[in-house]
């Protein structure tokens, strides 16, 4: 059992990079104690990017962010090409 509310985040990636494939682990309350680990994914052409976010509440977590990838999504993140600059919109 946790002995504090503290709880920490962290993005591989940096937080919204969409070239980039990432995963972000939480050190929040679980059934078992353990830190959550949530990996980018795609859905066709479509990227869902996980990120630290913080709540109205001032609360820590894992925020979701969801992109059409120009030129296709894979293995977590959107396929780049020199004509495509991915800015978050």
């Amino acid at each position: 059992m946790p002995t504090s509310n503290y709880a920490a985040c962290y993005d591989s990636d940096g937080g919204k990079d969409f070239l980039t494939t990432g995963y972000v682990t939480y050190n929040g309350y679980t059934n078992n104690g353990e830190m959550i680990k949530e990996y980018d994914s795609c859905d066709g052409d479509y990227l869902y990017e996980k990120y630290c976010s913080v709540d109205e509440n001032n609360q820590e977590g894992i925020g979701l962010y969801g992109y059409a990838c120009p030129n296709g999504c894979e293995d977590g993140a959107c396929i780049g090409g020199e004509d495509t600059t991915v800015k978050e919109t």
